[in-house]
């Protein structure tokens, strides 16, 4: 996530301009226009593999997904199929420890129907506290409540999905007290237009009794406030999202 400076650069062009057996993998996030015309960019480009390996589509998933069961040996009915990519749906790993569950736990000769698929199947995160994070980031309060909900039925401690919203709100109001601060409060780059998208679409004002509504969810999981838990996490994800239920008492 960081770019390397001008020695760093100067040792990279030294050790790819060097005949020898060693390989460097670099892995990155997704590198946008600017960062390919970079000359560390240019470089790696100019003398070796750059490979994207981004998904770009729900197409693309069940391509790559497809491929992985074939080496499998597996075939899937079409029912089998839908209920693998909504089980796992922003999740691909979960989706390729299943198919190799499926290829352990099933015979191979025939095509796996949804009775097959089931016992390979784990209540694994399809989503995680911080895909709950960026969707109300992006005020998306429809998939951040889905999210939310699966959380809590799958299990995930009350402490760390607090943790997580806790994290983003008060970097929210850090950006909106200093705009223009990312960096120096340690945002990563790629992350940037998500809390964009949150101060432009929230004001100093709105957020004045976050800090309150988290003091609350926290005094709840520690058992000092008889309040459901979940309530006041449902409260701080829909605030990040940009909706207001009521005051805090």
């Amino acid at each position: 996530n960081h770019k390397p400076d001008a020695n760093t650069l100067l040792q990279l062009e030294r050790f790819i301009a060097s005949p020898n057996d060693n390989q460097l993998l670099i892995v990155m996030p997704k590198q946008d226009s600017q960062a390919q015309k970079t000359k560390f960019y240019k470089t790696i480009e100019a003398n070796g593999w750059v490979v994207t390996l981004n998904i770009r589509s729900e197409s693309e998933r069940r391509q790559l997904l497809q491929q992985m069961a074939t080496s499998q040996g597996l075939q899937l009915t079409p029912e089998a199929w839908t209920l693998l990519l909504s089980h796992t749906e922003n999740n691909l790993l979960a989706a390729h420890q299943a198919l190799l569950r499926l290829s352990a736990l099933h015979d191979i000769s025939r095509p796996a129907d949804l009775a097959d698929l089931k016992p390979a199947l784990v209540e694994q995160s399809r989503f995680s506290t911080f895909d709950l994070a960026d969707a109300a980031l992006q005020g998306q309060a429809e998939k951040a409540l889905q999210i939310l909900q699966f959380l809590q039925e799958s299990g995930e401690p009350e402490s760390l999905v607090l943790w997580t919203l806790a994290k983003e709100m008060r970097l929210v109001m850090q950006l909106l007290s200093r705009p223009n601060s990312e960096q120096q409060l340690g945002i990563w780059q790629n992350r940037v237009s998500l809390y964009r998208l949150a101060t432009r679409r929230l004001s100093l004002a709105e957020t004045q009794d976050w800090s309150d509504l988290l003091r609350q969810a926290d005094e709840c999981i520690k058992g000092i406030r008889d309040e459901p838990t979940w309530d006041l996490l449902l409260r701080c994800t829909l605030a990040l999202a940009g909706i207001r239920l009521f005051g805090c008492a």
